[in-house]
């Protein structure tokens, strides 16, 4: 058997049930948030680490937290119990050895104490009797700091080694050294307020496929779906939106098409639980840590970090002849608003977030920032296999300012080591049949609805076809 470690900051009482510390949503079986620990436990639910040596493995959540602290001992008066809150969860996953379980609630602990001792709190450390712990607990640690306020001390943190209390219930296993052929072992999870949890790691082959701006029918590989991801284990899908507002749409009036039902945790389609796909609700631009002006349309599909031109502008510039010019038009024509959404650079997440892992398949949907955003990849685009991106037809405009034309992204992703492969017909699965290395003049422009706009599918030059 594992180890779990877990952070518990409520107190679990007798008199004080778990429902009575919830907010319960009417009309429905969802609640608000209680803890971060909850979802970075269940995202690893039912997975295998098929190295043992790929552990522990460690994670930071930050969230909201509500509760009700119906009942809840001890003086309220003042800001001690919130029902309101955000909190810092550590959580690791570890083998099933009691002895890395609590290795690893040790290293939690002193974490925690470096950060206090750097804010120069007065605090002590308490071992909790058992009287004091949950269900999950094995061993909690928690540490609480003097409150002049209060006159006394008061919790602000703690750690608890769960051993396989979580990891049992969730199904998350790991393949010992000793056993590489066949069996698994149950993991270990421990968890902080400041949190760990049962191991996860990403299996020796691994297909990662990344989305920026998410469209759904055309986000994935051709000839792959949502179903091939969810039945091979080892695929994994990460996308970009800051527009999580249209998901909301979505929700809302019931609109089955897109296949999400929910912005924060994606359901795609044919997939039986929440995993192996997530959504950030942020832009990748030209840098880190900007907060860039993001330009909404009222056809969301043109919303984009480039300005929208004026709907004059797309008419005289070859968007008037049919129905679907007409309506792109009329709704990608001049911003509806602009917001301030935070931007991460390509680059950071192919070198630092995946750690330059090789990505199978990359779609771009930025409607004219394709091209800046390639560009802050710099060497790490040499992690992508294949490209997606929209292009415009040399007889139209481009829809947005400073959006790069046709024969633009040919010679700018030559340099950056892409060759056009083939092109995409709308519906988002099926091949053109264009020979490798084509140009603009191949694409046939006139077979799409709109007619101004081709999908294009780019492969790096070193990969045979």
């Amino acid at each position: 058997t594992s180890g779990t470690t877990s952070t518990e900051e409520e107190e679990e009482e007798e008199d004080n049930p778990l429902e009575n510390q919830i907010y319960q949503l009417e009309h429905s079986d969802l609640c608000l948030i209680g803890t971060s620990e909850i979802p970075l436990a269940g995202m690893m639910a039912g997975e295998l680490v098929h190295d043992e040596k790929e552990l522990p493995l460690r994670y930071v959540g930050f969230s909201h937290c509500f509760r009700r602290e119906a009942h809840g001992s001890g003086d309220q008066r003042g800001l001690y119990r919130m029902h309101q809150f955000s909190k810092v969860e550590m959580f690791g996953f570890c083998s099933g050895s009691s002895e890395s379980s609590e290795s690893m609630l040790e290293e939690i602990v002193e974490i925690q104490k470096e950060i206090f001792g750097l804010l120069e709190l007065e605090c002590r450390v308490l071992e909790m009797p058992a009287s004091d712990l949950g269900n999950p607990a094995y061993r909690k640690v928690d540490i609480e700091a003097w409150m002049p306020g209060r006159n006394a001390y008061g919790e602000i943190s703690s750690a608890s080694n769960c051993l396989d209390y979580q990891s049992r219930r969730l199904d998350m296993r790991y393949r010992p050294d000793e056993q590489q052929s066949t069996s698994s072992s149950t993991t270990s999870t421990l968890d902080t307020s400041s949190s760990s949890s049962s191991p996860f790691s990403s299996p020796a082959e691994t297909e990662i496929w990344l989305d920026i701006g998410v469209n759904v029918k055309k986000t994935t590989p051709v000839g792959k779906d949502f179903r091939y991801l969810s039945q091979k284990e080892g695929v994994f899908y990460i996308a970009f939106e800051p527009l999580l507002a249209k998901y909301a749409y979505h929700v809302a009036m019931g609109v089955k098409d897109e296949g999400i039902v929910d912005a924060g945790l994606i359901q795609l389609p044919h997939m039986r639980r929440r995993r192996r796909g997530m959504i950030f609700p942020m832009a990748v631009g030209d840098e880190d840590n900007k907060m860039a002006e993001f330009h909404v349309s009222a056809l969301d599909g043109c919303s984009s970090l480039n300005k929208q031109r004026s709907g004059r502008e797309l008419a005289e510039g070859g968007w008037k002849g049919n129905d679907i010019q007409r309506i792109v038009t009329k709704g990608c024509g001049s911003a509806r608003r602009v917001v301030k959404v935070p931007t991460v650079t390509l680059g950071t997440l192919l070198g630092t977030w995946l750690g330059g892992r090789e990505v199978e398949f990359m779609h771009i949907d930025a409607q004219g920032a394709e091209m800046s955003i390639l560009r802050s990849g710099g060497s790490a685009l040499k992690s992508v296999r294949r490209i997606m991106l929209e292009a415009p037809s040399p007889k139209c405009i481009t829809l947005t300012e400073g959006a790069a034309t046709c024969e633009e992204i040919f010679k700018s992703l030559d340099k950056m080591g892409f060759v056009p492969e083939d092109a995409i017909r709308e519906d988002g699965s099926t091949r053109v049949g264009l020979k490798r290395g084509f140009s603009c003049d191949d694409v046939p422009w006139e077979s799409w609805n709109s007619k101004c706009e081709f999908d294009l599918l780019f492969i790096r030059s070193d990969i045979p076809s």
